[in-house]
């Protein structure tokens, strides 16, 4: 893990940011999301965390290239997206499988399967099946419960993050301030900084 880069975690509580010590050296981190009372962490070079009430331990995941999101929802579980179009998949818990049994053992499938070597730097579920991916050159990739369906915006631009209420109202925000509409069947622009 390259120094410069090194991630740090910080709890904000009674009006104060106070450091969360972990006993491995973090990597650079890029995004952290709340999934019930645990967090959800990616960073480089593969990384991945759970953060509970016990601490902070990695989702280990075999992946070694930059993890740019992770979200939890619903049935379907946690997914992170990142480089080289990676989407992964943490498998389902056995009932029997409490919330620290998981997270030490490789149970990640992969469910890219070569459909875009561009960066996905966000993910968006749309529902308790359908979830989102974007990216780098306008890349998206709609993953139905099954399989990933990849589509482009009109522009090649990057993708900072995608919002939606179904499967046919999505919105995407990318470069140069710019904000693309889907409605089920066609990307449009609908604002341009």
């Amino acid at each position: 893990i390259r120094k410069d880069f090194s991630g740090k975690l910080f709890l904000y509580s009674e009006g104060e940011w106070k450091p969360i010590g972990s006993e491995a050296l973090l990597p650079r981190l890029r995004r952290v999301r709340r999934h019930g009372s645990e967090l959800l962490i990616t960073g480089d070079a593969g990384a991945a965390f759970r953060w509970t009430t016990n601490g902070v331990v990695p989702l280990h995941n075999n992946y070694r290239y930059d993890l740019h999101d992770v979200i939890s929802f619903g049935e379907s579980g946690t997914f992170i997206c990142g480089d080289f179009g990676a989407i992964l998949q943490e498998a389902p818990r056995q009932s029997n499988e409490g919330p620290d049994t998981a997270i030490q053992s490789n149970n990640w499938v992969s469910l890219s399967k070569g459909e875009t070597q561009k960066t996905l730097r966000t993910l968006w579920p749309i529902d308790e099946r359908n979830l989102i991916a974007a990216g780098d050159a306008g890349v998206v990739l709609h993953f139905d419960g099954n399989s990933l369906t990849l589509t482009e915006l009109p522009e090649p631009l990057r993708i900072h993050d995608i919002w939606g209420s179904s499967p046919k109202n999505i919105y995407a925000v990318c470069d140069q301030a710019t904000i693309f509409h889907f409605d089920g069947n066609s990307w449009d622009v609908v604002h341009r900084g």
